[in-house]
């Protein structure tokens, strides 16, 4: 053998025939591979799933794995097929529930595991997507104002740019002062809960007014302001809980739009064909899986079988 050259004697090995060939029509042009979470030298796939950007034409691979064994929701880890492109911190989901991948063990030969507590049954063949994060029910914010010194007749109290005036006595346009604070709050809690319909819940409670958000993360806190006449009326608002917006899991990081031509090796500088159509595909025997979401993004123009 010449000095200076290595030669492999593996064999590479041959892919199989995964659709209709005939059926198969490619993009014109290349795509840049463009996804720093594939792993340097493996080879991307026949029919990979891929997330096409025309105007920047780059290509991510869509990274879905298919659940090798069944497992029930208190599971803390899952077995999938072999080979798939998960990677550690990234999140997989079913559509319901995500959750972190935090380790990965192949030393199986039949199959991988990963480290997760997806908190949700899984049946072998089901495929998980990745997610962009961990399913969260978010916070619901509170909001207090309190009514430290009732009103006095003439006073105004403004929640949102809403006036409330107070009367010694209830009007069309004025609210009753009341007894004492507990009375005030009280006397316009059916109007703030109009004023802010579908955005807070208002409930009067001892000289306080709580706004609590309906949707978590939803609803900023009410400016509030006081303009006393010769009154007594003292009020402020604080915020009691902060509101958090809750995480949806059911998005995928990457939805595909095409599927991969050709076998690629990941390295700098690669580029992927993609096929805009195929039928008859094989699904059962691809080398990567393709997700529900993928496939009604890929819509009519790929068959699988």
């Amino acid at each position: 053998m010449p000095a200076g050259f290595k030669y492999s004697l593996d064999p590479q090995e041959v892919e199989r025939e995964l659709c209709n060939q005939e059926t198969i029509y490619r993009l014109s042009g290349g795509f840049n591979l463009d996804d720093d979470k594939l792993v340097a030298d493996i080879f991307l796939p026949h029919l990979a799933p891929l997330a096409v950007d025309f105007a920047t034409r780059k290509a991510k691979a869509v990274k879905n794995v298919k659940i090798y064994e069944n497992a029930n929701s208190a599971a803390t880890s899952l077995k999938v097929e072999k080979n798939s492109l998960v990677y550690v911190d990234m999140y997989l989901s079913n559509g319901s529930k995500a959750a972190k991948v935090t380790a990965i063990d192949k030393g199986n030969t039949g199959y991988d595991v990963l480290t997760i507590t997806l908190g949700a049954a899984v049946v072998a063949g089901d495929v998980l997507f990745e997610a962009g994060a961990a399913s969260t029910g978010g916070t619901k914010g509170v909001y207090t104002l309190t009514i430290s010194a009732a009103p006095t007749a003439n006073d105004v109290l403004t929640v949102g740019g809403v006036d409330y005036t107070y009367a010694a006595a209830e009007s069309d346009t004025a609210y009753a002062t009341g007894a004492d604070a507990k009375a005030a709050a009280a006397n316009i809690e059916d109007a703030l809960s109009a004023q802010y319909d579908g955005i807070f819940s208002v409930v009067a409670k001892n000289g306080k007014l709580i706004f609590t958000q309906l949707t978590a993360g939803i609803g900023d806190i009410p400016v509030v302001s006081v303009t006393q006449t010769g009154g007594t009326l003292v009020a402020a608002i604080v915020e009691t809980t902060a509101g958090v917006a809750a995480v949806d899991a059911t998005s995928p990081l990457n939805v595909a739009n095409f599927l991969n031509y050709a076998r690629v090796k990941v390295e700098a500088g690669a580029t992927v064909t993609a096929i805009g159509q195929a039928f008859e595909i094989k699904e059962s025997q691809l080398y990567l899986p393709v997700s529900a979401k993928c496939k009604a993004s890929l819509g009519a123009r790929f068959m699988f079988v």
